[in-house]
């Protein structure tokens, strides 16, 4: 998780460890990590935490708010923020992501692995690695939903070969897909070739969704016939 402030902040989320008990110690420290495959010993914080508060269930919004509130008047916080607000941004290294049965919200999301037991809305940016093989992909048991607004960074796109260049490439499989339209208009950065490039990102599939891009030249295209 990256983009505090650091300054003291409330930051509210559901936790989930791997033996499905909601929360735990050890899934309160997963979370203080980069999600890595069969690791997890990165750890992307170093925060200094003044208080933390475990509930054996998921609270209602109502409860959030009333213990983001109290925290508050105890420690001075202002103003409080919001998921939305918090900027957050999650690194996928292989590993999974487990929404813990909720709608969770990420200001940005990179690198490949699985999202499960839930639905990730991603805000602002979302990060692609692309390689000679293709690209890192993400697979959603769930739904992606995209905001407006979003920037899409294809990095290391130098390392696709040339010749693919028009073939879709799938990025991510989710059971459902949420702001099609948001990420159709997404502003694509495509950093380090040598020459212009023009991304397309669609949707494509029934039952399951695959969202894909592919990069156009520039120049004229003729068909005769």
């Amino acid at each position: 998780m990256t983009g505090f402030n650091a300054a003291w902040e409330i930051l509210s989320m559901n936790l989930l460890s791997d033996d499905g008990q909601v929360p735990d110690i050890g899934g309160f420290a997963a979370d203080a990590r980069i999600y890595q495959k069969n690791e997890q010993s990165d750890r992307a914080g170093r925060q200094r935490l003044c208080e933390v508060i475990f509930y054996n269930r998921v609270l209602t919004a109502e409860e959030v708010a009333a213990n983001e509130a109290y925290l508050n008047a105890k420690w001075g916080v202002l103003p409080i923020r919001t998921a939305r607000q918090n900027g957050l941004s999650v690194i996928l290294a292989g590993g999974s992501l487990d929404c813990a049965g909720t709608d969770q919200y990420v200001d940005g999301l990179a690198g490949s692995g699985e999202i499960r037991n839930g639905n990730l809305t991603i805000g602002r940016s979302w990060t692609i690695a692309l390689s000679e093989a293709g690209a890192e992909a993400v697979s959603a048991a769930g739904g992606l939903a995209f905001e407006p607004r979003l920037v899409i960074r294809l990095e290391n796109a130098s390392a696709w070969p040339k010749s693919r260049w028009m073939e879709w490439l799938t990025v991510a499989t989710a059971d459902s897909v949420t702001g099609v339209q948001n990420l159709k208009a997404a502003q694509v950065e495509v950093p380090g070739l040598d020459e212009t490039v023009y991304p397309q990102v669609r949707v494509v599939g029934k039952d399951v969704k695959r969202i894909q891009v592919r990069l156009l030249r520039s120049g004229a295209l003729f068909i005769i016939r």
